[in-house]
């Protein structure tokens, strides 16, 4: 068995279970022309080097094969993705070290924060590779169409959040995501 063919477990966790709390960013790495605070999990009961979320089905707004962008009606999620978001934002203020180096100020993350949320959608981008399933069966992308108005269920690993440039003045923060798996329903 080769080493891409070797499977991995991964505990995806309901976003309804999530507690928010328990979501923790790390130190910050440098890759280069990013900065990226890595997320992991950290609950009494249970603890997660990655936080991989189920998502309940969303009714598709859009998708568009060129760009990849997938986006959802939220609603059911909103109140959750919108605390996920502000846990993140909030954590990342609290990193002075990085703030001072960074010459930012903690009211200045807020207004460079690009949401995954916007509105009531969820915005998400599917990589070539990302899994599918739409008749029950699975396949590795790149994504096809999807119908309008049809409900789609997402595994969605967060990774951290991002700050894209670092140095440059335009500079953004981001949830760094992955879109692992797209079910049809």
């Amino acid at each position: 068995m080769s080493a891409e063919e070797k499977s991995t477990i991964e505990c995806t966790l309901p976003i309804a279970s999530v507690r928010v709390a328990s979501l923790q960013l790390c130190p910050h790495r440098d890759h280069g022309e990013k900065i990226l605070f890595p997320l992991r999990y950290e609950d009494p009961l249970f603890s997660a080097q990655t936080v991989t979320l189920l998502l309940p089905p969303l009714k598709l707004k859009g998708y568009s094969s060129n760009t990849q962008l997938l986006e959802l009606y939220a609603d059911p999620i909103l109140s959750k993705i919108q605390a996920i978001q502000e846990a993140l934002v909030s954590q990342l203020a609290c990193q002075k070290l990085w703030l001072t180096a960074a010459s930012l100020k903690s009211a200045e993350i807020q207004s460079l924060f690009q949401p995954i949320l916007k509105s009531n959608f969820l915005t998400v981008f599917l990589h070539p590779k990302t899994w599918i399933s739409k008749t029950g069966s699975w396949k590795q992308g790149p994504a096809t169409e999807f119908s309008g108005g049809s409900n789609i269920q997402l595994i969605l690993r967060l990774q951290g959040l991002q700050v894209l440039p670092p140095t440059n003045p335009g500079k953004r923060i981001r949830i760094q995501h992955q879109t692992l798996g797209v079910i049809c329903v």
